[in-house]
């Protein structure tokens, strides 16, 4: 019964610090940033003929078919689109959160320590499409483990067309054999595609290669602190040099063999040992995403609440000791925190190994899902 009142506490605390700092923003009168400057405002731009990718005060880099469903954002005032906007994202956070979870009681225990970590309020907060994404992958991952590979694949295309640097869950798939769902998924990709084309302006559709692409895949040296990948880490503890290029891309090739060891190389015997590994190896995939990649800003951690529930799961059914559990919890902290003023920590080695607190949480993250076998 405490163990119960205490929980419930936690949620309506979260959801209560969460509900009121997005109640300020909007009776002030204030915008959701990226909402309001990238989505919608491309939105209108699009909708007046100009390019987006040039125009913008700091321009988008979502590819065409993102644009596409931006443009809808643009049929109503600001206020309005960003009080349904928001909704929606809450709506995709919960039902991905309670899809995530085998009972009631994790629901909650999830979605209080869910609501508490800065990511998400950040998320919320920015008007940040990931909850949308979020839910497209936890849809993806829920069809495959029940077999239905054409809902599967349909909702991995979607989080494709806005994120591509999902693009190794592909490699998950083609790993398993699982034909069906990378058709589907490549067909929604290409349709999105093709949709984009005639939808918009031909000029504004082909300016996102030469304009906007290389923006995505030329990240090196970025090492402001909302950016938690591995890449970043590198450079802001060791500086932008060769060496640190180098150490960055023996790093990618570790974690990239150990991680598709676990897919390629396990062998599967028995169903149970199966939803296992699958559980597993998906989850490695999402995580390796995140910290391979050039930009891994704060708001997509959200992205790892699937891997941190499996983990949870993991820990809980081999009723662990407890230094797997404070492994777990500071895991969260590395990754739910936030320092406001990360300028006094720029000039110091420790200082800004502070800083990427969130990488090193998701290279914790991933080593302990790596080194997790039956």
């Amino acid at each position: 019964m405490g163990k119960n009142f205490l929980v419930t506490v936690l949620l309506l605390a979260s959801f209560g610090q969460l509900f009121f700092g997005l109640f300020k923003i909007f009776q002030s009168g204030g915008i959701l940033p990226d909402l309001a400057n990238y989505y919608y405002q491309s939105g209108v731009n699009l909708r007046q003929g100009i390019n987006p990718y040039t125009k913008l005060v700091e321009p988008i880099s979502y590819p065409p078919p993102a644009l596409v469903l931006f443009y809808l954002t643009a049929f109503g005032s600001l206020y309005r689109v960003q009080i349904i906007w928001t909704w929606l994202s809450f709506l995709a956070l919960l039902a991905s959160v309670v899809m995530l979870s085998r009972n009631r009681g994790d629901a909650v225990i999830f979605l209080a320590f869910v609501w508490l970590s800065f990511p998400i309020k950040f998320t919320f907060g920015m008007g940040q499409v990931n909850h949308f994404i979020l839910l497209f992958i936890v849809l993806n991952y829920i069809f495959y483990l029940k077999r239905k590979d054409i809902l599967s694949g349909i909702f991995l295309g979607l989080a494709l067309l806005f994120k591509p640097i999902f693009v190794l869950l592909i490699l998950f798939f083609f790993g398993r054999k699982k034909t069906k769902i990378l058709t589907a998924a490549l067909a929604v990709f290409g349709l999105g595609w093709l949709a984009s084309y005639f939808v918009m302006d031909q000029k504004i559709f082909f300016s996102f290669f030469p304009v906007a692409l290389p923006r995505l895949v030329n990240n090196f040296g970025n090492n402001f602190y909302y950016n938690q990948s591995l890449q970043a880490a590198l450079t802001r503890i060791l500086g932008t040099n060769y060496l640190v290029l180098v150490i960055y891309f023996l790093l990618v090739l570790v974690v990239l063999v150990m991680t598709f060891a676990k897919i390629f190389c396990y062998p599967i015997k028995q169903s149970e040992d199966r939803f296992f590994q699958d559980e597993l190896a998906y989850s490695l995939v999402l995580v390796a995403n995140l910290l391979l990649t050039g930009l891994t800003w704060q708001h997509h951690l959200i992205f790892l609440i699937p891997p941190m529930i499996v983990l949870y799961r993991i820990l809980a059914k081999k009723r662990s000791k407890k230094l797997w559990w404070f492994l777990l919890g500071l895991i969260y902290l590395l990754l739910a925190s936030n320092i406001r003023n990360p300028q006094i920590f720029m000039h110091t080695f420790w200082g800004n190994l502070l800083l990427s607190h969130g990488t090193i949480g998701v290279i914790l993250l991933w080593f302990i899902l790596s080194i997790n076998n039956r």
